[in-house]
């Protein structure tokens, strides 16, 4: 494919500026590639990272690690990696629902 002379790339530019990205070509395969990448997607992790299972709780990554310290919240290792299982943090979240229940009392 010979380069693209300044005239034609502007009037491309220009083009995909005012009717938006075009379309791109889909064979069946691909879409076939598609569903079945979507298919998967929906699968939910079970080992969350340290990070993550701070925003799944809503509170900040120190306060992860101090809680692990503590021996409130469990962890798995993977090799190097720290990482909280799913149930771990459902664990975590009714040991706090405990703690609320006892000082309201």
């Amino acid at each position: 494919m010979r380069p693209l002379t300044s005239d034609v790339a502007a009037w491309r530019m220009l083009r995909i500026h005012q009717e938006g990205t075009p379309p791109l070509k889909q064979h069946r395969r691909s879409l076939g590639q598609m569903e079945r990448v979507s298919a998967a997607s929906t699968v939910q992790p079970r080992l969350h990272r340290v990070e993550a299972a701070a925003e799944l709780l809503g509170v900040k990554r120190t306060v992860i690690y101090e809680q692990i310290r503590l021996g409130r919240l469990r962890t798995v290792r993977l090799g190097r990696r720290r990482l909280v299982p799913t149930e771990y943090i459902d664990e975590y979240v009714d040991l706090l629902k405990r703690e609320s229940e006892t000082t309201a009392s």
